[in-house]
């Protein structure tokens, strides 16, 4: 919307000048972005990215990393080609931080190209339509009835997962709207909780309907490419506020994650 000069209308543009939009046409827009948040909400719950949940060894918890495209419906990645081979080659997925071994070799799959490493339980895939989808056992340390979740363990992870992501959508020319989704799920009854590294080592419960962490972010590609420490700071701080703290303060002026 175009709000300088007093004016507040919406324009798209013609062959000359920008055009003033008719209301039917504003309209026409925003149903298009709803039918696309549809597909991305339909593709988020279907059996497509959630089948590789399947194949993990058992265990209580469980952590899914999802960053695609928020207009899924028009994007498609060719896997193919020698370039795309030669990148993937290059590019290999680390789940020990960003770049860091041990990492995983990509073999072709149902839905586009997929990484698993042997006696780990862990499975990595990157779809067609531009979603990296990434399933894991979460970084936890189990109790007789609870799980305690090693969040510096899994935020290095995840920063891990958002380095990946960051050089896979810069190679594909991706720099429209992302979804991001962190979910940590729990199994078997287990309640999660969090340590928290204060002086009284306070064991904090998750309280949520379904017992389950999910955080969701709306970030542009660009952001994800030229500052992936300011995503991961709010997905720290998302999964402290589950645990009722306001904040993450386990990162230091930089949003560098602290050793301890």
């Amino acid at each position: 919307m175009v709000t300088a000069y007093q004016d507040k209308r919406y324009y798209h543009r013609g062959q000359l000048r920008a055009i003033p939009m008719e209301e039917h046409e504003i309209r026409a827009r925003y149903e298009r972005t709803r039918s696309f948040e549809d597909s991305v909400e339909e593709f988020l719950n279907s059996r497509q990215i959630k089948y590789l949940c399947d194949h993990l060894p058992r265990v209580n918890c469980i952590s899914h990393y999802v960053a695609c495209p928020a207009m899924l419906a028009n994007y498609k990645v060719g896997f193919t080609t020698q370039e795309m081979k030669t990148w993937l080659g290059a590019n290999q997925y680390s789940v020990k931080g960003p770049r860091q071994q041990p990492s995983y070799s990509w073999t072709p799959s149902t839905y586009g190209m997929r990484m698993e490493r042997s006696g780990e339980p862990a499975w990595v895939e990157i779809h067609t339509n531009g979603a990296i989808s990434h399933w894991l056992g979460s970084s936890t340390h189990e109790g007789a009835n609870e799980c305690k979740l090693l969040y510096l363990d899994e935020l290095k992870t995840i920063e891990g997962f958002l380095d990946f992501s960051a050089r896979f959508y810069q190679k594909i020319g991706y720099f429209c709207p992302l979804r991001i989704r962190i979910e940590i799920i729990g199994k078997n009854g287990r309640d999660l909780s969090l340590i928290h590294n204060g002086s009284s080592k306070q064991l904090i419960p998750l309280i949520t309907h379904d017992g389950n962490l999910t955080i969701d972010l709306y970030p542009p590609s660009s952001q994800l490419v030229e500052n992936p420490k300011s995503i991961l700071k709010q997905i720290g701080d998302g999964v402290f506020r589950a645990f009722g703290m306001e904040s993450a303060d386990c990162f230091d002026d930089d949003l560098n994650l602290k050793k301890n």
